[in-house]
C-alpha cells in the first residue's frame, strides 16, 4: 500500500523550512539569585576568567555566557580554565580564538574565522580567493560536485577567515582553524608536506 504521508510524493514538496534556534542553558532551577550569580536567558554571567558575580562560583560550557560558541571543544577548555583560576586564583584569561563551526548536512559546511562582511566592517584589507574543487582528485573520486572553498587573506599574507563546503570540509576546517590560531602565513602553508591525496594536501591551492 501507497503512503498517505505528502513527504513520499515529491510532486507536493515545494520546499523545507530549517528552525536552527541554538542551544538555552537549562538553569531556572538553580536558584542562582540565592547565591548571588547574575545570569540571563543566554547564560551565566561571566568574566574573563569565567568567575560569576559570586566571587567564590564560576561557570563554564554551555551554561556560561562567554564569547565561545556552546561546543564540547570550547566547554573542555573552559571547564579546564575555570579549574585552574579557582585553584589558583584569576591567573589565566580566556583565550580570544577562532572558533571552527560545522553544519553537518550532506554536504557538510564549515566555517572559521571572518566572514567578508566582518572583515569589511573592521575595515581590514584582504582578497578573496575562491576555489572549485570538485575537480580535485579528493572529491573527484567520491564523486562530490559540490565541493568549494573561499579563503580570505590579509594584505600581509594570513588566513583570516575560511568558509567550506564538501565532504572534507570537517577535517578541513581544523587545518585552517590551526593556521589561524598559530598566524602562519600563506608561504608558511604552501611549503607544508603533506600526504598526497589527502584533504591536507589541497590547502596549498586553497589559499
Amino acid at each position: 500500500m501507497a503512503s498517505s504521508s505528502p513527504l513520499s510524493d515529491d510532486s507536493t514538496l515545494e520546499g523545507v523550512v530549517l528552525n536552527a534556534t541554538g542551544r538555552i542553558p537549562s538553569i531556572e532551577r538553580l536558584r542562582l539569585e540565592a547565591a548571588g550569580v547574575t545570569a540571563d536567558h543566554h547564560g551565566v554571567h561571566v568574566n574573563e576568567h569565567l568567575q560569576t558575580s559570586n566571587p567564590n562560583i564560576y561557570a563554564a560550557g554551555d551554561v556560561a555566557k562567554s564569547p565561545n560558541p556552546a561546543l564540547t571543544p570550547f566547554a573542555g577548555q573552559e571547564g579546564r580554565l575555570a579549574a585552574l583560576n579557582m585553584l589558583h586564583g584569576n591567573t589565566r584569561a580566556l583565550p580570544e580564538r577562532p572558533a571552527p563551526t560545522i553544519v553537518y548536512a550532506t554536504p557538510p559546511i564549515a566555517k572559521v574565522g571572518l566572514t567578508v562582511e566582518e572583515a569589511e566592517a573592521e575595515d581590514i584589507d584582504f582578497d578573496v580567493k575562491e576555489t572549485d574543487m570538485s575537480h580535485f582528485l579528493t572529491y573527484s573520486r567520491i564523486n562530490d560536485t559540490t565541493a568549494y572553498s573561499k579563503v580570505l587573506l590579509s594584505a600581509e599574507g594570513h588566513v583570516i577567515g575560511a568558509h567550506l563546503i564538501g565532504h572534507h570540509a570537517p577535517e578541513l576546517i581544523n587545518l585552517f582553524s590551526f593556521i589561524i590560531q598559530n598566524k602562519l602565513s600563506h608561504q608558511h602553508v604552501k611549503h607544508l608536506e603533506v600526504a598526497y591525496p589527502t584533504a591536507a594536501s589541497d590547502l596549498t591551492y586553497l589559499i
